[in-house]
Parts: C-alpha cells; sequence; structure tokens
C-alpha cells in the first residue's frame, strides 16, 4: 500500500471523528433546546405563577428569561447542524480521495506486475533460446554417434543413456499448461 493512501486514510479518520463530534454537539444542543422548550411551555401555562407572592412578576421575567435563552440556543443549533453537514461534506471528500488514491495504488501495481511479467517473460524466452540451440547441439551429436555406431559397427543400445532432457522439457511445459498464464509467450 503506497503512502499516499495510508496518508488519505488517516485524514478521512480525522475528518469522521470530527464529523461525529459534531453531530454530537448538534444533538447535544437539540437536547438542551428541547428541555428549554419544556420549561417554556410550562412558563407559559402559568406565567402568573411567581415566587412570594409578587404577583407573576418573577414568572414573567422568567418567560422572557426563557424565550431569550431558546431563540440563543437555536441560533447554536443552527449554527452546529451547519457544522456537522459542513463536517460531513468533509468526509465525503475525503472518501472520495481515499478511492482515488486507492485507485491510482492499485494502477500502479497493475503496472509494476505487467512490467515484473515482461521481465520474466523476456528471461524465459531468453533461456529458452538457449535450450533450443542446446537441443540442436545435442541432436547434431546423437545423429553423428549413431552414424559413427553403425559405421563402426557397435550396437546403439550399448551407447552410454541420458535422462532425456526432451522428455523432461515437454515434462515442464506440461505441468506449466495448467498454470493462470493467458496466452503464450
Amino acid at each position: 500500500m503506497s503512502a499516499d493512501v495510508e496518508k488519505t486514510r488517516q485524514q478521512l479518520a480525522l475528518r469522521e471523528k470530527e464529523a461525529n463530534e459534531k453531530l454530537a454537539h448538534w444533538r447535544q444542543l437539540e437536547h438542551q433546546l428541547n428541555r428549554l422548550e419544556s420549561q417554556l411551555k410550562e412558563a407559559e401555562l402559568d406565567p402568573q405563577r411567581g415566587e412570594g407572592g409578587d404577583g407573576g412578576t418573577t414568572g414573567r421575567q422568567k418567560l422572557r428569561e426563557l424565550t431569550k435563552q431558546r431563540s440563543g440556543l437555536q441560533l447554536q443549533v443552527a449554527n452546529a447542524r451547519f457544522d456537522h453537514e459542513d463536517a460531513a461534506e468533509r468526509v465525503k471528500a475525503a472518501q472520495r480521495d481515499l478511492e482515488k488514491a486507492e485507485f491510482a495504488a492499485a494502477q500502479a501495481r497493475l503496472a509494476d506486475l505487467a512490467r515484473r511479467r515482461m521481465e520474466l517473460a523476456d528471461k524465459i524466452n531468453s533461456v529458452m533460446d538457449t535450450v533450443e540451440q542446446q537441443l540442436e547441439a545435442y541432436d547434431a551429436i546423437v545423429t553423428e554417434q549413431q552414424k559413427l555406431a553403425k559405421q563402426l559397427g557397435i550396437e546403439e543400445d550399448s551407447l552410454p543413456v541420458e535422462t532425456g532432457p526432451i522428455l523432461r522439457i515437454a515434462r515442464l511445459l506440461e505441468t506449466q499448461d495448467t498454470g493462470p498464464r493467458s496466452g503464450g509467450q
């Protein structure tokens, strides 16, 4: 995995953490707003309820204070919601960046594998060229040996026998035919 992909993943993790924190803050403020609105409804239902029989003055003051707090808290909730939505957009952008980085890393890996495959194919072809040349030389020696043995009247069966290189190559190629290669190189 490339350093760019890892760096982009870390960036995404930071963005996700930030978005989660913004969401938690937004929910906390909404919860506070809901509690405040409940208190406000209570105060609206009984605005005359005051403390110590003051004729509802403290009740009305409390109602004004709660209304003022609600306005400020509504603004905070709206700002927190905007901050969360903004953070969520940054998460989406970081996810897109990660996808692009992973795609670029995969393309680079694919190009590297193709390059290495071609290098190995060149090496194998070079070895095969050498083997073909050696087989031609081998066949020439066998032909000359058989001709000379025939001239001298020596039975071919009495000549030394080696492990057949052609059979060995054939077995090797046979086992390679079951591999994942495509096409002959």
